[in-house]
């Protein structure tokens, strides 16, 4: 049940916004905390609201982390992950990302087994940089959480509805509380951000939740984030693009769609690593047969022939690169959908789009690193 359970979360991950109608996401969308448990943190909010605590930290820095850190994650994490920080490197991290905002924050942690009292932590952090932090107990009764479930639970609640938060992305609890965001808006998450990666700073995060890996938490890729502007009234075919990336391989973006519902974006944008870029796509249409078409030109200026959906364009494994590709409509559609499309492009700052057929490129040489496709009925602005 758990491996089974942690495969469909690292499903939804690679998914992106498209997951959001699986019934993964929707089975945690409608979780919902005890009455009494809800009443508590409804009153934990407001007193935090009264104090203008707008961040939530997680310090995972208690005996059972550090031993773990110390034995377990040495044999998989990367050699400059920052998996097991002192609690002031924590917060100086959030200090050097949020700026002159960061003055409070309100801290997830097992207050049992820190490894040096509370008090203690307070104190240093504030005489060092000047930033209070404050845990449940100094605002409920300690009767509230004597039971560490409730406890979780409590600070769970307070994380997800958080403006700004910041964990550990190799614990499960920091990753989950990006997930239920998730779940609960069928958004990305905004303003989520991870500790463990090397530098002075946070990392934000791109993903919904699932990646414990700080290099993929903090990836572009895994957000499949539009490079254009969308509509409410774009066409949501059940889509999917397939790009075959230098030292990646096969990424897929796609949409998803319950009746009514539609969600993810055709959609991806690899650049911020160098050695990747697009070798070849195809998009593909459920069985369904839909009206359109598209080409691709590589790195030595060779034009594809225009390939119908469901057919491969470019190359795998040879390390070809397209400088530039093209999407058109064919037959009565021509009449009633425009088709818009936008491609980022190594070396370039910002994405390049065309529409209907044209070509997509930043000329002779410039390597296509992301890409993005959508279907709208003309007409609409």
């Amino acid at each position: 049940m758990f491996l089974e359970g942690a495969d469909r979360w690292g499903e939804a991950g690679r998914a992106g916004k498209a997951s959001w109608t699986s019934l993964t996401a929707q089975i945690i969308r409608h979780l919902r905390p005890a009455p009494m448990l809800a009443e508590c943190a409804a009153l934990l909010q407001a007193k935090l609201h009264k104090n203008n605590i707008r961040h939530v930290l997680q310090l995972r820095i208690e005996n059972d982390w550090q031993s773990y850190s110390r034995d377990v994650l040495p044999t998989f994490a990367g050699q400059n992950e920052d998996y097991c920080p002192t609690f002031l490197d924590i917060v100086r991290k959030a200090k050097t990302t949020w700026g002159a905002d960061f003055k409070k924050a309100y801290v997830l942690s097992d207050e049992t087994c820190l490894p040096v009292p509370k008090e203690t932590i307070r104190e240093h952090t504030f005489k060092e940089l000047g930033v209070e932090l404050f845990w449940k107990s100094d605002f409920l009764p300690q009767e509230t959480f004597k039971s560490n479930l409730v406890s979780s639970m409590l600070d769970f609640e307070i994380a997800v509805h958080a403006p700004f938060f910041a964990g550990n992305s190799r614990s499960t609890f920091a990753g989950f509380i990006s997930f239920e965001k998730f779940c609960l808006t069928g958004q990305m998450p905004k303003h989520h951000y991870i500790y463990n990666i090397p530098g002075q700073g946070l990392g934000l995060r791109h993903d919904n939740g699932p990646m414990m890996v700080p290099e993929q938490a903090t990836d572009r890729l895994y957000g499949h984030e539009p490079l254009i502007p969308v509509h409410r009234g774009d066409l949501q075919w059940p889509l999917s693009l397939t790009a075959h990336i230098a030292s990646l391989g096969d990424f897929t973006s796609e949409t998803q769609m319950l009746p009514g519902i539609p969600s993810g974006d055709l959609a991806f944008d690899t650049s911020g690593y160098g050695g990747r870029w697009v070798e070849g796509f195809q998009i593909s249409s459920a069985g369904l047969t839909l009206p359109f078409e598209y080409r691709a030109r590589d790195v030595d200026g060779h034009q594809t022939s225009w390939t119908p959906h469901d057919h491969f364009c470019g190359t795998r494994g040879l390390s070809h690169s397209l400088t530039g590709f093209a999407v058109r409509l064919t037959g009565p559609a021509l009449l009633t959908t425009d088709c818009f499309y936008a491609g980022r492009f190594e070396g370039q700052r910002d994405a390049l789009t065309a529409e209907n057929g044209a070509w997509c490129s930043a000329g002779y040489g410039q390597k296509l690193v992301g890409m993005h496709i959508l279907f709208r009925p003309k007409g609409l602005n």
